[in-house]
């Protein structure tokens, strides 16, 4: 037991995601399980032997760039070389296209070269790894020479150097330092205005590392209390390097730590926090990480089924992206006892953690609507000059247990005003239906299939003699009227425009419409139903999602 440090789960998913970072780490190290760390549940026991014999702040640099590399604007850069040297390659003679492009990325890459954490970084090469520095002057020669010949080699010349790999290992950190890092982790070793031409695995050895070594190897008295894992420690840190977390601790002040001064951890609590940009996944400018206390390898095995979606469905947004996953049918969390989770997400644009806690219940209800939001998520409407997902609404809904009736309303009143497609709105509806619940759920489900049809089928009759492009124009007003009452919950005036357009055609009242008097659930649902088919269409229009008989 002697040999190994003991790493638990804990209630704080900062230290859970550090753990799913040292996973990461330990992973790239190439370290044995069973050998240098083992995993029982919520336990990880982690061998001394292996923090003693290894360069931990080697591996710290080495394993965030090769984790991170392929969405750095440094990888995307450096990988157009190819690009300039296709298009120079047994040319004799430009074309005008071609030459836009090479000075396209000529200018991405002077924009990149040019950053002041990149300066600083030359400086470290220089100064630690002994490599020429990328100087003002060579950015200059491929920004104002006018000589393409001589602009491209000077652009190939720069990239010889980015090309070395302790370059891109220096260059690349600090990129990451600033698009990903920053978001958790911040005032503290190679972010100190200090440090930042000084080089970095000395700085996050000399304040991370080492303390994690003493701690382990130390045999003093331990006498100060982690707030985290409230073990006893020799030495403790504050925790204001960690965003969102907490003020200066001199300040009195903490967001995370419900305003308590005394916000203090320990050396390995400390070296988990600088492994939480490992542990959260990237999709895009947002982070995400799933909380699972169940055990430390149920909570990785989640967090791997992203590392294969960061590309795929590119015109869904962020947050349908992160909740898919609990539609995965990979995923077992209804077979274990997860009772309940959180999922934790942070916005490169907001300042604060975004925390949801779901249920089990919320989980399979999820799971039930797949069908239903798979259809909404490239469903987009326009409000300013900005695009609102409807699929970001819907799910907000859900979590804060709000009803789709509203949504519903607005984004049909919305389609109304634009001719657009109401298809997609009968998805919401059945959403509702599900999370709302209850015995009546299926009956309701079932009502609102009826209703539906019978709205078709009075859209077909209403407009039997009239033009196709006219259509929606001649059922607007009656469309209206019901939606109206709807929203309002008026069910003696939606009933009574029933009665009349149905009187009107000669037609018998459908006996579905008798159930609404059931409740006001049951009228909400078979109302919206009937309308949604009376603004049905059969084909897809606009890039609208065409549902069908769905």
């Amino acid at each position: 037991m002697d040999d190994f440090i003991e790493i638990q789960l804990g209630s704080s998913f900062l230290i859970n995601a550090g753990i799913c970072g040292l996973i990461k780490l330990l992973e790239f190290s190439k370290a044995e399980e069973g050998m240098d760390y083992e995993i029982n549940g919520q336990v990880m026991k982690l061998s001394k032997e292996f923090l003693m014999s290894r360069d931990i702040s080697d591996l710290y640099v080495k394993a965030m760039v090769n984790n991170f590399k392929e969405t750095t604007r440094f990888y995307d850069i450096l990988q157009k070389r190819h690009i300039v040297e296709s298009i120079y390659a047994g040319k004799e003679e430009l074309s005008k296209d071609d030459i836009d492009n090479i000075n396209k990325i000529f200018k991405e890459a002077v924009q990149m070269l040019e950053k002041n954490s990149f300066k600083s970084g030359y400086i470290i090469l220089n100064e630690y790894y002994n490599i020429s520095k990328i100087t003002d002057e060579i950015i200059a020669r491929l920004k104002k020479e006018k000589n393409l010949e001589k602009e491209i080699g000077a652009y190939l010349e720069i990239c010889n150097i980015l090309d070395k790999p302790e370059v891109q290992e220096v260059l690349i950190f600090k990129e990451l330092m600033y698009s990903k890092m920053n978001m958790f982790l911040g005032d503290t070793s190679f972010f100190l205005s200090a440090n930042l031409k000084k080089d970095i695995r000395e700085c996050y050895k000399k304040d991370f590392v080492q303390p994690l070594l003493d701690e382990v190897a130390g045999t003093k008295k331990k006498t100060k209390r982690c707030i985290e894992c409230s073990n006893l420690a020799y030495n403790t840190k504050s925790i204001s390097f960690m965003i969102d977390s907490t003020d200066d601790v001199s300040r009195k002040k903490s967001h995370y730590w419900n305003l308590k001064p005394d916000a203090f951890v320990c050396p390995v609590c400390a070296f988990l926090y600088t492994l939480v940009p490992l542990g959260f996944q990237f999709l895009g400018s947002d982070a995400i990480f799933i909380n699972n206390n169940s055990s430390i390898n149920a909570m990785c095995r989640i967090m791997r089924t992203y590392e294969s979606k960061d590309d795929e469905n590119l015109q869904s947004t962020n947050k349908s992206k992160f909740y898919r996953i609990f539609t995965d049918q990979k995923i077992d969390m209804l077979e274990n006892k997860i009772y309940n989770i959180q999922v934790i997400i942070k916005s490169k644009n907001k300042e604060h953690f975004e925390i949801n806690v779901i249920s089990k219940d919320t989980i399979k209800k999820i799971v039930d609507c797949k069908k239903h939001l798979k259809h909404l998520e490239r469903k987009y409407i326009k409000q300013n000059d900005s695009f609102i997902s409807v699929y970001d609404e819907v799910i907000d809904n859900i979590f804060f247990k709000r009803s789709q009736y509203q949504l519903m309303h607005e984004l049909f009143l919305y389609e109304l005003k634009n001719n657009g497609n109401t298809n997609y709105i009968k998805d919401i509806l059945m959403i509702e239906i599900t999370f709302r619940g209850g015995v009546s759920m299926n009956s309701i489900k079932k009502n609102v299939d009826i209703s539906w049809r019978a709205g078709i089928a009075m859209r077909n009759k209403l407009t039997e003699t009239v033009q196709e492009k006219d259509i929606d124009n001649s059922l607007r007003s009656l469309v209206y009227k019901l939606s109206n009452a709807l929203s309002v919950g008026n069910c003696e005036q939606y009933l009574d425009s029933i009665i009349r357009v149905y009187s009107g055609k000669g037609i018998p009242i459908p006996y579905i419409f008798k159930e609404c008097y059931e409740s006001e659930e049951m009228f909400k649902a078979i109302g919206q139903g009937f309308i949604l088919g009376l603004k049905y269409n059969d084909y897809e229009s606009n890039n609208k999602i065409n549902i069908g008989g769905e």
